[in-house]
């Protein structure tokens, strides 16, 4: 499969290349290329998802960092109108990958960002840092945890899942 991160994480990276996938991941089509999501004003209009997407053709999105929380204490994020329309494609599979948890899944759980937003639930499979946060997504949507270092296995499972369009079913208590 063919995986393109907004953001660049060599850790996630060197696992996705170790595990014999091919990631793309030209400086070009990246968050950072474009703006500096934690300065005050700084906004996803500068970012052109859409355009990098139709130029990548990735099989795998991973949004790294679904939001940031900005100087003047704002949060940035991607834009939901921008995901809207790949949700439902099988061509394409969204992936979050939050590096700084637990504050974004509690922020997306508590419903503390403008509807605007990106939020986990709006991608397929939820890649979490920490391990307490991903027990916490389980409840609602395909999600584990990670760290650099550790196999990637079950984010390429999950992923595989997903795009197969096995419906999740949560684990019971």
């Amino acid at each position: 499969m063919r995986w393109l991160l907004t953001r660049a994480d060599a850790g996630l990276s060197e696992a996705l290349r170790a595990a014999g996938e091919e990631v793309l991941d030209r400086a070009s089509w990246t968050v950072d290329r474009f703006c500096d999501p934690t300065l005050p004003g700084s906004t996803m209009k500068a970012y052109p998802l859409a355009k990098v997407v139709g130029e990548a053709k990735p099989d795998v999105l991973v949004l790294v960092d679904l939001f940031v929380p900005k100087t003047d204490g704002g949060l940035w994020g991607y834009p939901r109108a921008t995901i809207a329309p790949w949700r439902n494609r099988r061509d394409l599979t969204l992936v979050t990958y939050s590096r700084e948890d637990p504050a974004v899944w509690a922020t997306a759980k508590g419903g503390h960002i403008k509807a605007c937003f990106c939020r986990p639930q709006d991608c397929g499979v939820y890649l979490s840092s920490r391990g307490t946060t991903a027990r916490d997504a389980r409840r609602v949507m395909r999600a584990l945890a990670w760290a650099p270092g550790a196999p990637i296995s079950g984010l390429l499972e999950a992923v595989r899942a997903t795009r197969a369009g096995e419906i999740y079913r949560p684990p019971r208590k």
